[in-house]
C-alpha cells in the first residue's frame, strides 16, 4: 500500500512539474514577444481551466475504453467538451472582466473569442490523447513485460522439476538392486527364524514390508497412495517397537476413513519427519509421548508430529538439509498450496503439515 502511495505522489509531482514547465514556457513566449501582455494571476485560471478539461477529457477516454463504437462516442464526447470549454471560457473571460483583473484573453469579438478558444481546446485534447496513448503503450509494455516474466519463471520451475524428477528416478534406480533376489532371500530368511524366535521373523516381515514401500514405484506424476505411505509410518512404528522391547510412547491417531482413503500423496514426506522423530527425539519418556496425528477434512490432508527432544540431543548434519529438502519438494509438487509449519523449542519440537489432496498434477507439461 504504502508502495503504490509513493508511486502515485510521484505521478502527481511529475504532473504538477510538466505544468509548471508549461506555464513558464507559454508565459515566456509571450513576454519575449509582447513584455506588456503577460499576467499571470488571470493567465492561472485559464491554465486550471485548460487542466480541468484535459484530465476530463483523459478519464472519459478510460471509461469509453475499447467499446464497440468507441470512435463515435468519443467524437461526441469532444463535440460536447467543446461546447462546455466555449461556455466556461467565456464565463471565465466575463468575470475576470468584471473583477477588473488584468488580462491579455479578453476579446469583444465573438468569432475571434470562438476560432482562438476552439482552436485552443484541440490544443489541450490532442495533448490529452497523446498522453493517454503513451500510457496505454507503457501499460501494454508491463504486462508484456510481467508476461514473460511469469513465462520465465513457469520455465524455470518447470525445469527444476524436471531435475527433480530426473534426480528422484536416478535415486530410485540406484534402489533397485535386484528387489526380487532381496525379497526372497528375505523371505528364506523369515521362513527359517521363525522356527527358532517369533520376535526376530516379525522383524524380518517387517523389513521386509517398509523396503518394499521404499521401492514402490510413483506413478506418473511422481505419487503414490496415501494407505502405503501410512502402512510404512505403522510398520517402521512397529519395527522400532520390537527393537526396544515395545517401551516406546508413541500415541498414533489416524481414523479408519483415512487407511482406506483413495488419496495420492507425493512420497517420502511423511515418513521423514517420523523419522526425524525416532532420530533426534526421546520416545522413552512416558510423561511426554510423541504424539502422531494425521486426518482428511475438506480434501486436505492434515499431519501433526510432536515430540521430546533428547537431552543430549545435537542435531546431525543431514537434519537441515532433509527438512529443505521437504520444503522444496512440496514447493515443486503442489505450488505452494499447502503449508508446513516447525515449532522448534528448547525441549519440543512440532511439525504441523497441510496439503492439498485435488491437486491434479504434480508436473506441468
Amino acid at each position: 500500500m504504502k508502495k503504490k502511495q509513493r508511486e502515485l505522489l510521484k505521478e502527481m509531482a511529475a504532473h504538477i512539474f510538466a505544468w509548471a514547465l508549461y506555464f513558464i514556457y507559454e508565459n515566456a513566449a509571450v513576454f519575449l514577444i509582447y513584455p506588456k501582455r503577460v499576467f499571470l494571476v488571470s493567465s492561472c485560471f485559464y491554465f486550471l481551466l485548460n487542466a480541468i478539461f484535459f484530465y476530463g477529457n483523459y478519464q472519459l477516454i478510460l471509461i469509453v475504453g475499447v467499446d464497440k463504437f468507441k470512435y463515435l462516442k468519443r467524437i461526441i464526447i469532444v463535440v460536447c467538451l467543446c461546447i462546455i470549454y466555449l461556455n466556461t471560457n467565456y464565463a471565465l473571460m466575463i468575470l475576470i472582466r468584471d473583477i477588473s483583473l488584468p488580462t491579455s484573453m479578453f476579446t469583444a469579438s465573438i468569432r475571434e473569442f470562438t476560432i482562438l478558444r476552439i482552436f485552443r481546446f484541440l490544443y489541450i485534447i490532442s495533448i490529452s490523447y497523446t498522453y493517454w496513448l503513451i500510457k496505454d503503450k507503457l501499460k501494454m509494455e508491463r504486462n508484456l513485460l510481467s508476461a514473460e516474466k511469469s513465462r520465465y519463471l513457469e520455465i524455470q520451475k518447470t525445469a527444476e522439476m524436471e531435475k527433480e524428477k530426473i534426480k528422484s528416478e536416478l535415486n530410485y534406480l540406484r534402489l533397485q538392486i535386484n528387489p526380487h533376489f532381496l525379497f526372497n532371500t528375505l523371505s528364506l530368511i523369515y521362513t527359517e527364524v521363525i522356527k527358532y524366535s517369533e520376535k526376530a521373523s516379525e522383524s524380518i516381515m517387517l523389513l521386509s514390508n517398509i523396503l518394499r514401500n521404499i521401492l514402490a514405484n510413483p506413478d506418473s506424476d511422481g505419487k503414490v497412495w496415501l494407505k502405503d505411505e501410512i502402512e510404512h509410518i505403522t510398520n517402521l512404528i512397529k519395527i522400532h517397537q520390537l527393537r526396544f522391547d515395545k517401551k516406546m510412547s508413541i500415541q498414533l491417531s489416524i481414523p479408519e476413513d483415512e487407511l482406506s482413503a483413495d488419496k495420492k500423496i507425493i512420497p517420502f514426506i511423511l515418513i521423514t519427519l517420523v523419522e526425524n522423530a525416532f532420530k533426534h527425539g526421546d520416545l522413552l519418556d512416558k510423561q511426554h509421548a510423541t504424539v502422531i496425528d494425521l486426518s482428511i477434512k475438506d480434501e486436505q490432508l492434515f499431519f501433526t508430529l510432536h515430540n521430546k527432544k533428547k537431552s543430549n540431543n545435537l542435531l546431525r548434519p543431514g537434519f537441515g538439509i532433509g527438512m529443505k529438502n521437504i520444503e522444496q519438494r512440496l514447493g515443486l509438487a503442489y505450488s505452494n498450496k499447502h503449508s508446513l509449519k516447525i515449532i522448534d523449542n528448547t525441549n519440543f519440537y512440532s511439525v504441523i503439515l497441510r496439503i492439498p489432496l485435488n491437486h491434479d498434477e504434480l508436473y506441468n507439461n
